[in-house]
Order: C-alpha cells, then structure tokens, then sequence
C-alpha cells in the first residue's frame, strides 16, 4: 500500500511536472502544448512578421481604386464636350440663318430693278415678291447646309470639318438656284429679267442670282468661322 501509495504520488508528480516514460522505461520531458511550444521557439524578427501578416500591396489597390476615377473624370469631360459641341453648333446654325434671311432680303430689295416687276409691280407686289423670295432662299440655304452635313459633316461641326460642309452648302445652293432661274425664266415664266440683268450665256441665268449664293453664304459661314486654333488635324471625326 505504500509503495503503491509512493507510486501513485511519483505519477501525479510526474504529471505535474511535465516528466513521463517513455517505451524504453526512460524519463523525457512531455512537450508542451501546441500553441506553447510554438511561441516558446519562435524568434520575433522581420521576416517572422513579413511570413505571418499579410502586406497590402498599397500600389496596386491604389491603381485599381484610380480606374472608377478616371472613368469618372472622363465621363464628366465627355460629357461637357459634347455640351460645348451642341452649344456651338446650334449658335452656328442661328448665326448662319440670320445672316442668310437679312442679306437675301436686302438684295432681293436692290435687284428688283433688274425684273420686270419693278416696272409693272406696285409697291406691295414687289416687298411681297422681296419677302417671298427671302423665305425660299432661307429655305434653300437650310436645306443645303443640312444636306453638306449629313454628306460631310461632324458631330462638333463647325469646330471639325468647316471648310467641307462650307463648300457643299455654296455648291447646292447654287445648282439649285442655276435650276430654279431657268424653270421660271425659260420654261414657266413665273419671271422675267429687264434689259439691266446681265445674264451667263452658257446657262442663261442671270449672273445677280448666281452672285447671291455666292457672296451672302460666304459671308455666313465667314461670321461662324471657329478659330484657325481650335480646328483639330484630324478632320474624319
């Protein structure tokens, strides 16, 4: 009982103090337990931290997180330019049929003598044929620069592609007007020229017509003319 007693305090020591046999009857030392033992062995370096805390990559989170903002800054610069674009050419456009309406009203007013009208008309007949025929040149001017721009033209016209839809619209309004001079003149009779008109012979159009859509279209688009600076290299777009 006794040295049962010793035997059975001799294991409890054991236990306590870490000590058991091992296979071949000998004493080791019972190793602590995982989580000790890793600590007790462990050297707190550098390179220890680097292998257990994770790094954030700063640089490339931060590139990442740039993208939304570039994409937002781009977005909101589009967006303005495409505002500056409608802006601009809808000015152009006010400013271009402006200019139309009033030049070719005073010169259908100042070569009226060059009709018959001025000598049989009244004076209400020729302000309405004046009138009147202000509103189809405004009609012909609208309908040739539309037609330049859906053949010619740009979104940010006139900042692109100026000079093309220019010389389409003072193309297309004088073949139009060379038609319209020789179905009224020569086919209709709708009018007549007075000795005073001097006529082109190879068209037997009179040369003040042919004069107008030259002259007041340039002075149109000559008013809505951007800046040689602000005109882009590349014309395509």
């Amino acid at each position: 009982m006794g040295g049962g007693q010793r035997l059975g305090s001799g294991r409890r020591r054991g236990v306590r103090s870490g000590n058991r046999r091992g296979p071949l009857g000998r004493r080791t030392q019972s190793s602590p337990g995982p989580a000790v033992g890793l600590w007790r062995g462990l050297v707190v370096t550098e390179d220890t931290v680097k292998a257990f805390v994770p790094v954030r990559r700063l640089p490339a989170r931060s590139a990442l997180d740039a993208e939304p903002r570039m994409g937002i800054t781009e977005a909101v610069d589009q967006g303005a330019s495409d505002h500056a674009s409608h802006a601009g050419w809808l000015a152009a456009l006010r400013r271009y049929l402006a200019i139309v309406a009033i030049g070719n009203l005073a010169w259908e007013l100042l070569h009226m003598p060059l009709y018959t009208l001025w000598e049989t008309g009244t004076a209400g007949e020729i302000v309405f044929a004046a009138v009147h025929c202000t509103g189809g040149d405004v009609l012909i001017a609208l309908a040739s620069l539309v037609a330049a721009l859906l053949l010619a033209g740009s979104r940010r016209w006139p900042r692109r592609r100026f000079s093309v839809v220019a010389a389409l619209t003072v193309a297309f309004g004088l073949g139009y007007t060379a038609f319209s001079e020789w179905l009224n003149i020569g086919v209709r009779g709708t009018w007549a020229y007075s000795d005073l008109m001097p006529a082109l012979p190879w068209l037997e159009t009179g040369l003040s017509p042919v004069a107008q859509w030259m002259v007041i279209p340039a002075l149109a688009f000559r008013s809505i003319r951007p800046p040689r600076a602000s005109e882009p290299l590349d014309e395509n777009l």
